[in-house]
């Protein structure tokens, strides 16, 4: 379609790192000379009334389809997570007419396999223009920042406690395909179907929402489990900091961490990482592409201890420019080689610099635009 106007809906009710992924498309598409406003979700259903919204040449940008208008409107939806964690959202026939686009390769051919005929493409996360004040790291009082989720690890035998009434091979098949993900990297559509194809079992016993929620369980709980591990093999003679909603028992206790709580202010976020020598990122939803907070974490200078991603290969390589969790179950042995970076703070400038000169030339959302003006144009 041919544009002219383009809406972003955001809001205060979103979480804090949306609210700013929101307010850097609008500056990039700005910087690209597209016209362009912010709208809040809560007055968007006056904003609605006047013709503007209306018109064939507004475009509205959403995120994750949560918002579904009841009339056709040319809509570009920016997914953050797999789709077997948004069937709900898929599901309803506005997200149909509207284009997709989604931060990892892998999540179009699982779109597929799930049986959506949704428009798709891929569109790898991307992040704010670079800190102009980046603090020296041998200034910087945290060695590694972790935010994000966290939980009570679970073990097959607890698991399968914990749901009496799930047949025996759920937990079997659960499990088998965290192993293969930890140890392959493999996406986790192919990790289960091969998971499944060992045990005998037909993708054809499962309905479709049955299928995406057992892929659902395989990623929450192998994302948890991984890291607790990483964070527990972790030395007490570096200062660690948790933003989390929930630290783990194992965790507790431990003089050189320091629990932050949940928080949803994303400045201060973005100030922890500006004084974090590393910012640790693990999940497997991104095995082809990229997650949000590797882009934060590199606008503030620091260095980026995460999950390799054939998508992130492409441009940062281990050692040079980041740091890539090795692809197994992690112990004190494993992680040697990133705990004796975090304390070479030379070593740790040198791999920021270069991360950064990477970043800012190819992976700021300034970057990033002309990829979303063409999904919009596709709309």
């Amino acid at each position: 379609m041919d544009f002219q106007h383009v809406v972003i809906v955001s809001g205060q009710r979103a979480a804090g790192s949306l609210q700013s992924m929101a307010s850097e498309i609008h500056w990039a598409l700005g910087a690209h000379g597209v016209a362009a406003e912010m709208v809040d979700v809560d007055v968007l259903p006056g904003f609605c009334k006047a013709d503007t919204a209306r018109a064939a040449s507004t475009l509205f940008l959403t995120f994750s389809h949560k918002v579904a208008f009841p009339w056709r409107q040319p809509v570009v939806s920016i997914m953050g997570d797999h789709p077997c964690h948004r069937v709900h959202q898929l599901s309803i026939g506005a997200s149909e007419d509207a284009v997709t686009a989604w931060s990892d390769a892998s999540h179009l051919p699982a779109l597929k396999a799930l049986g959506f005929s949704h428009r798709a493409v891929f569109l790898p996360h991307a992040g704010p223009e670079p800190t102009e004040k980046v603090v020296p790291h041998n200034e910087r009082d945290i060695d590694l920042l972790f935010v994000g989720t966290l939980r009570e690890p679970t073990d097959r035998a607890e698991w399968h406690a914990a749901n009496p009434g799930v047949s025996p091979i759920v937990p079997d098949l659960i499990f088998d395909t965290i192993d293969v993900v930890e140890k392959t990297g493999a996406p986790i559509l192919p990790a289960t179907l091969d998971t499944m194809m060992r045990h005998r079992v037909s993708p054809s016993l499962f309905t479709r929402d049955d299928f995406a929620s057992l892929m659902s369980k395989i990623q929450d709980i192998g994302e948890v489990n991984r890291r607790v591990s990483i964070l527990a093999a972790l030395p007490d003679d570096l200062e660690i900091a948790i933003a989390s909603n929930h630290l783990p028992l194992v965790l507790r206790d431990r003089p050189n961490l320091r629990y932050l709580g949940y928080i949803d202010d994303f400045d201060r976020v973005r100030g922890l990482m500006l004084n974090s020598r590393i910012v640790l990122n693990t999940t497997s939803k991104f095995p082809a592409g990229s997650h949000d907070r590797i882009w934060f974490a590199m606008a503030e200078g620091a260095v980026v201890l995460t999950d390799a991603s054939l998508f992130m290969k492409q441009d940062f390589r281990d050692g040079e420019s980041i740091l890539y969790l090795p692809q197994k179950r992690l112990d004190d042995e494993a992680l040697e080689p990133m705990v004796a970076a975090a304390k070479d703070t030379q070593e740790l400038a040198r791999l920021a610099d270069r991360a950064g000169s990477i970043y800012r030339d190819r992976h700021t959302w300034r970057m990033r635009a002309p990829l979303l003006i063409e999904a919009m144009r596709a709309a």
